[in-house]
C-alpha cells in the first residue's frame, strides 16, 4: 500500500466534494422504491426528529464543531486570531446567557435554530463561489438570502411550531418557509444557467447544481413526510465537507512540526491527522453529549457552536492562517 501521503502536503479534491451530493440521489431512491413497493414503511420507521437517536447526537451536529477547535490547540493560531477568538467568545456567552434569561428560553432556541441553518447554508454557498472563482452578484444573494429565510422557517416550525401563535402569523411558518423557497427557485436557476456558460471546471459547475437541488429535494421530501431525509441531506454534506477541511488541514499543519498540542499527544502512534480529526471530534462530542444534562455541560455546548459560527466566518478567509495550511484541487 502506497503510504508516502504521509509525508506530503494535501489537498481537499473538489470531486470528493461533489460526491457528497451522492447522498440526494440515493435518498430520492429510497423515497421511490419505499411508495411504489413498501407503502411508506420506510417513511413511518424514521422519527421525525433525527435527535430522537443518539447515534445522530454523536455522529453529527457536535462533533464537527468539537473538530474545528482542535485546530486551535495551537500557540500561534491563538496568537493570530485572539481578537476574533475574544469577541466571538464575549458574543456566544452572551447569546448564551443573555437570550435565554431576557427572553426566554424559546427565544434562545430559536436563535440558535436560525444561526445553526444560516451556517450549514453559507458553507456550501461558500464552496460553491470558490470552486466556480467568482464573486456572489445581486442574484446570487436574492437566491441565498431567500434560501435561508425559507429554510429556518421550516425548521423552526418542526422544532418550535409554537412560534407562529406568538408572532400572529395567519399560516404556519413551513408554508411561508416553503414560499420562498419557491420563489428562490427562479432565481438560483438563473445563477446556475449562467454559471453553465462560464470556463468554470465540471466539477465546479456540478457542485452547484447539488448545492441547488440540494434545497428543493430537502423541501420537497418534507412535504411528503419525509422529515429525516430532510434533516439527514444538508446535515450530511455540510458536516463530511468540514471534516474534510478539518482533517487536510490538521494534516498539513503538522506534517514536518507537531504545532497542536492534542495531536503532539498522539504523535508515538504514528497516525496522521487526517485520520485521528474525525475519532478526537467524535470522543469530545461523546463526552459533552453524555453529560448534556448538566447545566455547565449544556452551557459548554451552545457557546462552543455560536463560538463556532461565528469563527468560521474569519479562519478560512483567504488570507488567514487556516488557509495558510489548506489548499484545494478544482478538477
Amino acid at each position: 500500500m502506497d503510504m508516502s501521503w504521509r509525508h506530503r502536503t494535501l489537498a481537499v479534491d473538489s470531486r470528493l466534494l461533489l460526491a457528497f451530493y451522492g447522498v440526494v440521489p440515493l435518498l430520492m431512491l429510497v423515497a421511490a422504491a419505499d411508495a411504489l413497493f413498501f407503502n411508506y414503511q420506510v417513511r413511518d420507521f424514521f422519527p421525525k426528529k433525527p435527535e430522537t437517536y443518539l447515534w445522530w447526537v454523536i455522529v453529527f451536529n457536535l462533533p464537527h464543531i468539537m473538530a474545528s477547535f482542535v485546530t486551535y490547540a495551537d500557540r500561534e493560531y491563538l496568537v493570530s486570531y485572539k481578537k476574533s477568538l475574544s469577541v466571538g467568545l464575549l458574543l456566544a456567552i452572551g447569546m448564551t446567557v443573555i437570550i435565554p434569561l431576557v427572553f426566554g428560553n424559546l427565544w434562545f432556541f430559536v436563535a440558535g435554530a436560525t444561526y445553526t441553518m444560516y451556517h450549514v447554508l453559507m458553507q456550501q454557498y461558500g464552496i460553491s463561489l470558490m470552486l466556480l472563482k467568482r464573486p456572489p452578484n445581486r442574484i446570487f444573494q436574492l437566491w441565498r438570502w431567500l434560501t435561508i429565510a425559507g429554510s429556518a422557517l421550516i425548521y423552526l416550525e418542526v422544532y418550535f411550531p409554537v412560534l407562529r401563535d406568538m408572532i400572529s402569523l395567519p399560516v404556519t411558518l413551513d408554508i411561508v418557509g416553503t414560499w420562498l423557497i419557491v420563489i428562490s427557485a427562479p432565481f438560483g436557476a438563473w445563477f446556475m444557467l449562467d454559471v453553465f456558460k462560464s470556463d468554470a471546471t465540471k466539477t465546479a459547475k456540478l457542485y452547484f447544481a447539488g448545492t441547488y437541488a440540494m434545497l428543493y429535494i430537502s423541501c420537497l421530501f418534507y412535504h411528503w413526510g419525509y422529515l429525516f431525509f430532510m434533516f439527514l441531506i444538508p446535515r450530511f454534506v455540510h458536516d463530511a465537507t468540514a471534516f474534510t477541511v478539518y482533517a487536510i488541514h490538521d494534516h498539513n499543519r503538522n506534517l514536518t512540526t507537531y504545532h497542536n498540542w492534542i495531536y503532539r499527544v498522539f504523535k508515538p502512534l504514528h497516525i496522521s491527522p487526517v485520520i485521528l480529526c474525525l475519532p478526537v471530534g467524535i470522543a469530545v462530542a461523546w463526552v459533552l453529549t453524555f453529560n448534556s444534562q448538566n447545566l455547565i455541560a449544556a452551557f459548554f455546548i451552545s457557546t462552543f457552536a455560536f463560538l463556532h459560527y461565528y469563527m468560521e466566518a474569519y479562519m478560512w478567509r483567504r488570507n488567514a492562517p487556516h488557509r495558510q495550511n489548506l489548499s484545494f484541487y478544482n478538477a
